[in-house]
């Protein structure tokens, strides 16, 4: 699963984002990952293929301007080139966009090359078109392969320009190409705010008197701040500015409605994840491993979804439960050429 931070205050954001991204890519992260802030009316993005202390060795990015910025960490999928790395930014330079999520959902792959050709037809360019021998992204007319990410952002970009406000695109975007993700936005047309749209990958927001931060998950933010952090809301755009978060009352369209965790929910998840973990010092998991275990083995907590549910969001609730409670134990470990922390519970 992708990590992703967002910020909006009186800081430097670049610092503050990139601290961030190193917090969460151990959980899962660090085969690619990027950054972009806004600063006197122009976007400064880095990326890289490799993980944040690459990205930091090898670029500026430590030093971007700006108050305002998101950034994203990915694990895998085709870190093979630059071209596949978040964020993208959109054809005419006003947008940029991460996703944290997975392919899985109704159609997503077959909707995401309908909008790729739609666009196309409508004179837009993509900057990521890459020669592959295959793979399940959208392709364009001259054989490369894009990723969906910046079909995307550059449909919201389309439907802006058409006269929608941004949250109301998101949620279009979101509905039309709907997956298990979020979707994070940053405009020159809102220098001072970040949007966020949550279809069931996690995300957490808090402000504090700096600003106001966005990540994946609790661990990510500066400490103190973790246990105040709270879950954005499903389906709904959040316009993320330096003195809060401000929910859009627009929402998806047209899709599966998604179960929210409710505290029965959390609790039987509590409950199955620690007996997993319990004794495992000699052979312990990894984020994947329990996201995994979610997914296959515990349906039965989300019963009226069918295509995705917030299996990431449990086990990072989970997870930073257990560290609060002084159990979770970790280590980090390489896991092929990426660090990975490995997680147990002493007996």
């Amino acid at each position: 699963m992708c990590n992703i931070a967002g910020y909006s205050g009186n800081k430097q954001a670049a610092p503050i984002l990139l601290e961030m991204l190193k917090r969460q890519e151990a959980f899962d992260g660090g085969a690619s990952c990027g950054i972009v802030t806004i600063h006197e009316g122009r976007l400064y993005c880095r990326k890289i293929v490799g993980d944040v202390d690459t990205l930091i060795k090898h670029t500026d990015a430590l030093y971007l301007p700006g108050n305002v910025g998101i950034a994203h960490t990915r694990p895998g999928g085709d870190a093979r080139t630059y071209n596949f790395a978040h964020p993208f930014i959109a054809e005419g330079g006003r947008f940029a966009g991460i996703t944290n999520g997975t392919t899985r959902g109704v159609g997503y792959t077959e909707a995401a090359q309908r909008a790729t050709d739609f666009l196309q037809e409508n004179g837009y360019e993509f900057f990521g078109g890459t020669a592959l021998d295959s793979c399940s992204f959208p392709r364009l007319k001259n054989g490369n392969y894009v990723s969906c990410v910046e079909t995307r952002v550059n449909l919201v970009s389309y439907y802006v320009g058409r006269g929608y406000d941004i949250p109301t695109a998101m949620a279009r975007v979101a509905s039309e190409c709907y997956t298990d993700g979020v979707l994070g936005i940053l405009s020159l047309d809102t220098p001072d705010s970040f949007y966020i749209l949550r279809t069931t990958r996690p995300a957490f927001a808090v402000s504090d008197g700096d600003g106001t931060y966005a990540a994946s998950c609790q661990f990510a933010f500066p400490d103190g701040l973790g246990d105040k952090a709270e879950p954005l809301p499903l389906m709904h755009p959040v316009r993320i500015g330096r003195c809060g978060a401000s929910v859009s009352p627009v929402k998806m369209q047209g899709v599966e409605e998604i179960d929210e965790i409710t505290d029965a929910t959390f609790s039987a998840c509590y409950a199955r994840l620690s007996a997993l973990l319990l004794g495992k010092a000699s052979s312990p998991l990894t984020f994947d491993d329990l996201e995994t275990e979610v997914y296959n083995n515990m349906k039965d907590l989300f019963p009226k979804n069918k295509a995705i549910m917030q299996d990431g969001m449990l086990v990072y609730r989970v997870l930073y439960r257990l560290h609060k409670e002084g159990k979770l134990q970790r280590c980090e470990k390489m896991l092929g050429e990426k660090k990975r922390y490995y997680m147990w519970i002493d007996n």
